[in-house]
């Protein structure tokens, strides 16, 4: 059980231990349940759940994922909190028999939800920037871009990943599989938790001033002439919101496209299929936000992060590919 988490749960867990709880935004305000709950307690969750699944099934599996995201939410806001999460399960049940939606709507495109909270507006393609006070942030891309450029003289080449290494930001070629990087980023924020540590303060201070709860949020470069996938969640209570830096991009999200130039942002709608081009002859630089909805709560949110990084470890566990007989290697997904 426990002894499988690695990668990305090891790294996050490392970057929660660094900063104190609440300490500064995002976690003063949107608690990060890496951070508010402790690795201990995720790893328990973590094991209870592998273990329940392997002794009893899906049916069984499902409603200890349930009773643990309603354990975890009343630790962090009380008995309240456990009663605001009627829209988690219809979720919940959807993700772990491996429900999605798939559409091809007229005038909007494709479309596939892979994780759908019910009673959201259905937006389309393309989001208004000024609802999620996009203005504010396009203000910031010359500071913002300072501030990258400064860092990248002092940094490794190391700090920039492939894109398809984290799934968050995570980059595909536009056929679906993935390439040569079509794209590298630079994580600030994982799982809600700053995980940038004293870097990026400028980055930092937009973000809070922004005032919207972050999923993932990171610096992006594409090379000249590149093309990307920025994410591949499919959830429709996440919003990206895409800071054009320096350069020249096209994005295309369902049947729509759209023209980025430097200090110009996107907001998409997740669910549609979409890819970014940089139409330059220069790397093109971004601040990709991936936030959630309006319409999602705090109490919410914290059970949405919770949940996915539960799914994310437990497929990582020997329990886990025993039950679905996976090969050493494949993706899992429930």
């Amino acid at each position: 059980g426990a002894q499988a988490l690695r990668g990305s749960w090891a790294w996050l867990a490392d970057r929660a231990k660094e900063a104190p709880v609440g300490a500064s935004w995002p976690t003063c305000k949107w608690p990060a349940p890496i951070q508010a709950l402790g690795s201990a307690a995720i790893s328990g969750y973590v094991e209870a759940l592998a273990d329940v699944l392997m002794e009893s099934g899906l049916p069984a599996y499902t409603l200890e994922l349930l009773a643990t995201l309603r354990h975890a939410v009343v630790a962090q806001y009380g008995e309240d909190g456990g009663r605001q999460l009627p829209r988690i399960v219809p979720l919940v049940q959807r993700l772990a028999h491996g429900k999605y939606r798939k559409s091809a709507e007229e005038g909007r495109g494709s479309r596939l939800v892979t994780a759908e909270l019910e009673g959201l507006d259905a937006p389309d393609p393309f989001v208004e920037v000024a609802s999620l006070r996009g203005p504010l942030l396009c203000s910031s891309a010359p500071a913002l871009l300072e501030e990258l450029q400064a860092s990248e003289a002092t940094l490794s080449s190391q700090q920039w990943e492939p894109s398809e290494a984290r799934s968050a930001l995570g980059a595909l070629g536009h056929d679906g599989r993935a390439e040569t990087p079509a794209s590298w980023s630079m994580g600030l924020v994982e799982q809600g938790l700053w995980t940038a540590g004293g870097r990026f303060p400028e980055a930092r201070r937009v973000l809070a001033t922004l005032g919207l709860p972050p999923s993932a949020v990171g610096f992006v470069r594409m090379p000249p002439h590149g093309e990307a996938q920025l994410h591949q969640e499919g959830a429709n209570y996440l919003i990206t919101i895409l800071l054009c830096l320096d350069a020249h991009g096209v994005a295309h999200c369902g049947d729509w496209s759209r023209e980025v130039r430097a200090g110009e942002a996107l907001v998409f709608e997740q669910t549609f299929t979409h890819r970014i081009e940089n139409r330059s002859g220069s790397c093109l630089h971004a601040l990709c936000c991936h936030v959630f909805h309006p319409e999602v709560s705090d109490v919410e949110r914290f059970a949405l992060l919770l949940l996915r990084l539960l799914l994310d470890v437990v497929r990582s566990t020997d329990a886990y590919r025993q039950f679905t007989m996976l090969p050493e290697g494949a993706d899992p997904e429930l």
